[in-house]
């Protein structure tokens, strides 16, 4: 995915003067009264980090964030989520705010862009430096930017934007309401100031060069990044006005088949075909294993998706699932996976960056590692290759999970200087295909997690 992006802003930026880096504008006192009024009146709904329901659902065009419950509660504690997400993308509002953010930073991006995703939130005052609260960048690939609009005026007491130039901190405060800063929001690094006494209020809008301008003609995603891919966009005319209808896991109207989520977990998605191995409302129970049949026609779906399901399964159950998808294909049908990106896993294992491995989603089970495996930045990074669960654990993909001193979650037993071997040497495939034979030793072993992986290349 990263190479695609790169190659893209390549393109953009072979034929268009380049960003600016920062730069500072204000949105007209009318729609700061919009907005305001919006808000103040139940349009845009509160609602917590928890219990958001983008907590659940993935999106078709944008790749998004995911979090521990640690990370979630944590975040909780810093900020109340505001629903202007969930907006229809046609909504007067939506459409007003993003047609002044184009009228006043055209200049500044130097290039057409794509409005990829809105939201807004609140931060508590005097909250935790955490998450938006302290100093970041944000990792999006290239070509990426973003826009801070504040709804409160930028102050002490209200909040304000801190940013680093160089060994300087600098600071933008004292400005009024309605002020918005466009920035190069993963090459500087930056965070949000909480007030000492009032709530800061902001929008947040990203965007991304483009060889051609396009507003966001979807629903957004509060824990939205960026597009699953830089050209997908030219899939959706902003024209049509039956796109903007489709929420934000139904926007893929790319032709008139089947749309078909494999794995889907407890999603109900209208006009979807949601298959899974959970029995829940709205899901069509499936046996993922090498006999596997999909309940689809013959060239009957156009588009098939599939997010952090593939990594679970065994080679003989992938392929016969492929051959499936071949099957039941319109001819040039799309296909849409999410999987981990295990060559990010790499690298950090061999920069020895032992902080990116936290907020991925271990700590949830490391009370069952206690006396069996020691918790440390290699195992891991082995997790995410491969895990899985004992008999005494219960069913992680259920809920149905014991609390057993005996249970057991976690990555492969491996002698650590081993395992180090294995990840310098080898690709990811064959580091989930070692570490899924040492997993099967273990006599109590019940189920795996996670148990295939695969390269870029």
């Amino acid at each position: 995915m990263k190479s695609n992006f790169e190659n893209y802003a390549k393109l953009v930026d072979a034929c268009q003067p380049a960003s600016a880096s920062l730069s500072v504008a204000k949105i007209s006192e009318s729609l700061l009264s919009k907005i305001k009024n919006a808000t103040e009146g139940g349009e845009i709904v509160e609602t917590s980090i928890v219990k958001c329901k983008d907590r659940l659902d993935d999106h078709i065009l944008l790749k998004t964030d995911t979090h521990s419950d640690q990370t979630e509660n944590k975040l909780n504690g810093n900020l109340t989520v505001l629903s202007l997400h969930r907006f229809n993308s046609r909504h007067p509002l939506l459409r007003e705010l993003h047609k002044e953010i184009r009228d006043l930073f055209s200049a500044d991006v130097g290039s057409p862009f794509v409005i990829v995703n809105s939201r807004m939130w609140k931060t508590h005052p005097a909250s935790e430096a955490f998450g938006p609260n302290d100093f970041h960048t944000d990792g999006f690939y290239p070509g990426h930017l973003k826009v801070m609009i504040y709804i409160t005026p930028l102050s002490l007491e209200s909040g304000y934007f801190e940013y680093k130039d160089g060994s300087i901190i600098r600071r933008l405060v004292n400005l009024p309401a309605g002020a918005a800063v466009l920035f190069k929001n993963s090459d500087i690094v930056h965070r949000g100031v909480p007030g000492t006494l009032n709530p800061r209020i902001c929008v947040e809008i990203t965007l991304m060069r483009a060889t051609t301008n396009h507003d966001q003609t979807w629903c957004g995603h509060f824990f939205g990044r960026h597009l699953v891919d830089p050209t997908i966009f030219h899939h959706f005319n902003p024209n049509d006005k039956n796109v903007a209808n489709f929420p934000p896991t139904n926007i893929a109207k790319i032709s008139s088949g089947l749309k078909v989520n494999i794995g889907s977990g407890r999603r109900d998605w209208s006009d979807w075909i949601c298959l899974d191995e959970l029995e829940c409302p709205g899901v069509k129970k499936i046996i993922l294993s090498p006999q596997i049949s999909l309940p689809l026609d013959n060239q009957s779906v156009s588009l098939f998706y599939s997010s952090h399901c593939f990594e679970h399964l065994d080679g003989e159950t992938l392929d016969k699932i492929l051959k499936e998808m071949h099957r039941a294909a319109m001819t040039n049908a799309t296909f849409v996976l999410k999987i981990p990106d295990y060559d990010y896993f790499l690298r950090q294992f061999k920069a020895g960056l032992s902080t990116s491995m936290n907020g991925k989603g271990v700590e949830s089970v490391l009370g069952t590692w206690r006396g069996k495996i020691e918790d440390n930045f290699i195992n891991r990074i082995s997790m995410m290759f491969c895990g899985y669960w004992n008999k005494s654990y219960g069913d992680h993909f259920t809920g149905s999970i014991s609390d057993r001193e005996d249970a057991y979650h976690g990555p492969a037993v491996v002698d650590e200087d081993l395992l180090s071997m294995i990840f310098e040497l080898e690709s990811p495939s064959k580091i989930a295909d070692r570490l899924r034979n040492f997993a099967l030793q273990d006599p109590e072993f019940f189920r795996f997690n996670h148990q295939s992986a695969w390269s870029r290349q």
